[in-house]
C-alpha cells in the first residue's frame, strides 16, 4: 500500500519528475523550453519549486510530438495548443477509411475483420493517441450513424463488445510489479456505460499502475469491500449518465466508508454537474488521470538508497 504524499498535492500541480516521466523529456530541456523560449509557465511553490498542470502537461507533449517531426522549437514555442494539434494532426491524420472499412463490416456481422482492425490500431499506438485518436472518432461516428437512422443498434454492440474486450485485455496485461500501485474502476449502481472506465483502466495501465477493473453498476457496499480487500490505493468512479443526486449519494456514501487514505476519483461526462465534495478529486481529462497515476509510482519508487520515497511506503504482499 503507498501513502500519500503531502508536499504534493495534485492541486498544486505536478513536480518535475511527473513532468518528465510524462513526456520522456529531459528535466534540462523542460527548463531551455520554460526559460529561453517561454514556451510553458509552471506555477511556483512557496518554496520555488515548479509545479505544472494537467494543460502544461499536454503542452509539453504536443510540443515534444512537433519539435520531433522536424520543427525548431523557437519556430513553434508561442503557437497556441490548437495549433500546434493542428500540426500534429496535419503529419499523421486520422485514418476515415480505415473507420469506414470497420462500420461497413461490422454492418455485416465480420466480427473478425473488426477485431483485426481495432487490434491494429492498439498495436500501433500508445494508450492516449488510441483513445483520442481512434476510439473517441470511432463511439462519435457510431452514435450519429445510428442516430440518423443509417446504423443498426446491433452493429453498434458488435463493435462495443469487440471494443470492451480488447480494452479489458489491454487494460489487465500488467505485471504483479510490487511497486504498482492498485487501482480500482468501476460504475455505481444505474451507471451502465462502462466503456469509459475501460478506457481510463487502460491508460493507468500503461502508466504502470495496476487496474483492479470492478465493473458497471456495482453497488456501494459491494465496491467498498472489494476496494479494501484489493488493498487499492484510489479507486476510479466512473460517470456519464446517471442523476446528479444519484451520482453525489453513491459518492459520498463510498468516500465515507473507505479510509482517508484511499483515493476517491472521479471522472466522465458525468461529474460536469457535479459539485465539490471533500475528499473527491475530479480527473476530468486522461492526461491528469495519467499524471495522478506517475505521481502514485514515483511516490512508490525507490531512490538510489534502493529506500522508497519520502512519506510512502512499499507494499509488502506477495
Amino acid at each position: 500500500m503507498m501513502d500519500h504524499d503531502p508536499d504534493e498535492t495534485p492541486e498544486d500541480g505536478f513536480p518535475l519528475r511527473v513532468a518528465t516521466r510524462i513526456t520522456g523529456l529531459k528535466p534540462e530541456l523542460i527548463r531551455a523550453w520554460e526559460s529561453r523560449h517561454a514556451a510553458i509557465r509552471p506555477t511556483r511553490t512557496s518554496g520555488g519549486a515548479r509545479r505544472y498542470s494537467s494543460a502544461d502537461l499536454e503542452r509539453l507533449r504536443l510540443l515534444r510530438d512537433v519539435v520531433g517531426m522536424g520543427r525548431r522549437i523557437g519556430s513553434v514555442a508561442r503557437l497556441s495548443d490548437a495549433e500546434l494539434r493542428r500540426i500534429v494532426a496535419e503529419t499523421n491524420p486520422l485514418e476515415e477509411e480505415a473507420i469506414d472499412g470497420l462500420l461497413d463490416a461490422a454492418a455485416r456481422s465480420d466480427a473478425q475483420h473488426v477485431r483485426r482492425v481495432i487490434m491494429a490500431e492498439v498495436e500501433a499506438r500508445d494508450s492516449r493517441e488510441f483513445v483520442n485518436d481512434f476510439a473517441i472518432p470511432l463511439l462519435v461516428e457510431i452514435g450519429e450513424r445510428w442516430a440518423s437512422g443509417r446504423y443498426s443498434i446491433s452493429a453498434e454492440h458488435l463493435i462495443s463488445g469487440i471494443l470492451r474486450s480488447i480494452l479489458l485485455d489491454q487494460a489487465l496485461m500488467v505485471g504483479e510489479g510490487e511497486a504498482r500501485p492498485r487501482i480500482v474502476f468501476a460504475t455505481p449502481e444505474g451507471e451502465a456505460h462502462d466503456l469509459g472506465s475501460l478506457v481510463a483502466a487502460l491508460v493507468a495501465a500503461r502508466s504502470s499502475a495496476r487496474p483492479i477493473f470492478v465493473g458497471a453498476s456495482v453497488p456501494v457496499e459491494d465496491l467498498s469491500k472489494q476496494i479494501l480487500s484489493s488493498g487499492a490505493d484510489a479507486v476510479v468512479l466512473g460517470l456519464v449518465v446517471l442523476a446528479v443526486d444519484r451520482s453525489e449519494e453513491a459518492i459520498r456514501h463510498l468516500r465515507r466508508r473507505l479510509p482517508p487514505r484511499i483515493g476517491l476519483w472521479i471522472g466522465g461526462a458525468g461529474i460536469r454537474g457535479l459539485a465539490p465534495i471533500r475528499g473527491v478529486e475530479r480527473i476530468d481529462t486522461l492526461g491528469r488521470l495519467e499524471a495522478r497515476v506517475t505521481q502514485l509510482v514515483l511516490q512508490g519508487a525507490p531512490d538510489e538508497n534502493g529506500s522508497a520515497a519520502a512519506g510512502t511506503r512499499r507494499d509488502t504482499r506477495s
